[in-house]
């Protein structure tokens, strides 16, 4: 066997095909099977996805034309948004499914779970979110996680209710004392401090979000101890917003 051709099967043998598994909800009774970007299998019933996603009707017109609708598959491959964990919980919107304890699903995957339902166009799932987005908080609740939540959904309504209180949240730890890096929050400060933030926190905020509180925190700078320092900085972060929403209506 020549180099090359040893070359070639020692580098199959050293990547071996992943062998997708079965979800333990979604295996059964469908006509589609939906492979994450994980490799885990959803067997599902192609009507509700249809009935719920504009995108997935389409999706799956390109991947059963000229194939038995029994043996259609459809491989998603976005590695953040595409997960089994995160497509797992659009399929239980799309089934009419609760989103049981609600308040207890961690909030980067409920971001995750937002953008993936915009970006596939699912309305339905997105007012059902909506709606637990909005419902009274509970002993359980975070306000914080409601404002992002809020803010993801294009909701500034809500996003203006939740922000003081989620504001009144402090990142744990104690407050440093020289230079800390953008990857960490700042601890002791509050949670939407924009000079407090992280990196990472930063960038779960949609962009007209972000700098709409950015530029309505400067009342904190000219009275920052001010009672009610918050809803000031609250309202001007919904004009905000709303001017910006009505620059793009009339464009």
């Amino acid at each position: 066997m020549s180099a090359r051709k040893r070359s070639r099967v020692s580098a199959r043998q050293a990547t071996p095909e992943v062998q997708a598994k079965i979800d333990s909800v979604y295996n059964r009774d469908g006509d589609l099977t939906i492979i994450s970007s994980d490799g885990m299998k959803f067997v599902v019933q192609s009507l509700y996805l249809k009935a719920v996603s504009s995108v997935f009707k389409d999706m799956i017109a390109a991947c059963t034309a000229g194939a038995a609708e029994a043996a259609a598959e459809l491989t998603l491959t976005d590695n953040e948004l595409e997960h089994s964990s995160i497509l797992r919980l659009l399929l239980d919107l799309a089934y009419s499914k609760p989103l049981d304890n609600f308040d207890l699903i961690p909030c980067k995957t409920m971001l995750s779970l937002i953008r993936l339902a915009v970006k596939l166009d699912c309305a339905t799932p997105l007012r059902m979110i909506s709606l637990l987005v909005t419902q009274p908080l509970a002993p359980k609740s975070s306000s914080l996680n409601r404002f992002y939540y809020a803010c993801a959904l294009d909701d500034v309504e809500a996003a203006y209710r939740f922000l003081p209180a989620a504001a009144l949240q402090r990142h744990p730890g104690r407050a440093p004392t020289g230079a800390s890096s953008t990857d960490v929050p700042l601890a002791a400060e509050s949670c939407l401090d924009v000079c407090a933030m992280s990196e990472e926190w930063i960038n779960q905020l949609p962009r007209k979000y972000f700098l709409a509180l950015l530029r309505a925190s400067r009342w904190r700078m000219i009275t920052p101890c001010a009672p009610g320092i918050w809803d000031t900085v609250a309202t001007e972060f919904r004009a905000i917003v709303r001017l910006q929403n009505a620059k793009v209506s009339a464009s």
